[in-house]
């Protein structure tokens, strides 16, 4: 067994480090955004979008899906979807229609 000193001088720390500063900076990454968006599935594939508070903040209202299956999407948010998105309510809209298909998309403010 090892000495409590060493334990808690070298051992714990390094624990807290390979455990804790992961959770850390995910949390801090996360609350960066200040936004989270889910595009639901649809024809058997899924999408993403990167949406930032501050984009919605400065008047953007177009956003772009990421591309898959060589195909993307746009979504378009109204002013009243904003005030519900800035009132921490969610915003849900559908997706441009491209290769005969849309996705839902639901977009919430996070604190």
């Amino acid at each position: 067994m090892l000495p409590p000193l060493r334990w808690n001088t070298i051992f714990f720390p390094l624990l807290l480090t390979v455990v804790v500063l992961p959770i850390l900076s995910c949390y801090r990454e996360r609350n960066s955004e200040g936004l989270e968006a889910l595009v639901a599935p649809a024809a058997g594939h899924e999408h993403e979008v990167k949406i930032r508070l501050s984009q919605v903040e400065s008047g953007i209202r177009n956003f772009t899906l990421q591309p898959t299956l060589g195909h993307t999407h746009n979504i378009v948010l109204t002013e009243e979807m904003v005030q519900t998105i800035k009132n921490g309510g969610i915003a849900e809209l559908q997706s441009s229609m491209e290769m005969y298909h849309t996705h839902l998309v639901k977009i919430e403010k996070f604190y």
